[in-house]
């Protein structure tokens, strides 16, 4: 398969993902879990490209989401959901103007 395709087929497996996350909070966790495995096993030409390190800075900041308001107030590092958004909203803004 040709890397752009690759990297197409990657890119659009996260964006699903992250669509998920957005829309199923009930499901969110489960969704930022498995968007965060798929980019720490992506291929390392698709993480160097630009779209690659949008998702990867997403993936390292979505480590601290954690939507227990009790389990946030153990570290000033933890977020809950109104930041998980605008983190995945920013990072589908960025991606979006790559495109363009």
């Amino acid at each position: 398969m040709a890397t752009d395709e690759m990297e197409s087929k990657e890119r659009e497996s996260l964006l699903e993902l992250l669509s998920s996350a957005l829309s199923d909070v009930r499901n969110r966790k489960e969704f930022i879990s498995r968007f965060q495995n798929e980019v720490w096993n992506a291929d390392d030409e698709f993480l160097a490209s630009a779209a690659g390190e949008v998702f990867s800075d997403l993936a390292h900041d979505l480590e601290y989401y954690e939507p227990d308001p009790v389990r946030q107030s153990e570290s000033g590092s933890y977020f809950g959901d109104e930041r998980l958004e605008s983190l995945v909203r920013k990072a589908l803004a960025d991606l979006e103007s790559d495109v363009e």
